[in-house]
């Protein structure tokens, strides 16, 4: 068993005597054509994350949504919108197909607004970012993003994980509002990579449903992030 899966049932076994009230939890997944190699990692990524939650007790509403910028296609796709993760089918992934370009300012605002618009007060929320590229569609600048991303982050129940491969995720995290330690780590653009980033959100998602409260959360993302130094280790497995 992979090292970021057992760190993160071990949390859950843990702390889950702790959960209570609802957790939303969304992935918000780069589809653009680098993230081809990666398609059967995510794929199964998402099968596993959503396994891993509806074991967990608590009410958690799972989002998961593709960005890219492809023609006669919405550069966001929402494909589960809050929906209880009990009733969610692990193929829920099977249709990511990477093709276009990356509006990853776009894709952050849209995903946040329309979660806006289900969260209630009292509510955890974490919302990760996992993309193997930089911003280069978007219609909304870095710049506009970045303050609609600090305006959330200061809210109790919202928090954000920006997992980024190719690139230092720690300065693109910033330059999007992102200013917690530990809410931001680089991976492998590798399948193992992205299978191992995908766990590790997993774990941060444990965090954010099983704290007490988000201060709480915090201080254990940036333990983790302490032992870690904000990499991602690939997990052990096949790669080509």
């Amino acid at each position: 068993m992979a090292k970021t899966e057992t760190d993160a049932k071990k949390a859950a076994a843990k702390m889950a005597s702790k959960a209570s009230g609802t957790t939303h939890l969304a992935i918000l997944v780069d589809e653009s054509f680098s993230m081809n190699p990666n398609q059967e990692a995510v794929v199964s990524g998402v099968a596993e994350f959503v396994d891993t939650f509806q074991k967990q007790a608590g009410t958690i509403r799972f989002w998961l949504g593709y960005f890219d910028d492809y023609p006669g296609e919405d550069k966001v796709r929402i494909v589960s919108d809050g929906k209880k993760i009990g009733k969610i089918d692990k193929t829920i992934a099977s249709g990511y197909r990477p093709r276009g370009n990356t509006p990853l300012n776009d894709a952050i605002a849209y995903t946040i607004k329309q979660m806006d618009k289900r969260v209630e007060k009292g509510d955890k929320v974490l919302v990760v970012i996992l993309t193997d590229g930089l911003e280069n569609a978007s219609e909304m600048s870095t710049t506009e993003c970045k303050a609609l991303i600090a305006k959330f982050e200061k809210r109790e129940e919202w928090a954000f994980l920006y997992l980024g491969a190719n690139q230092h995720s720690e300065t693109t995290a910033a330059s999007l509002g992102l200013s917690k330690q530990g809410h931001a780590h680089n991976f492998a653009a590798t399948r193992r990579g992205t299978s191992s980033a995908l766990r590790s959100a997993a774990n941060n998602a444990s965090m954010r449903h099983l704290a007490s409260d988000k201060s709480e959360y915090e201080a254990l993302a940036s333990a983790d992030y302490a032992r870690t130094g904000g990499v991602i280790a690939e997990d052990d497995g096949d790669d080509e």
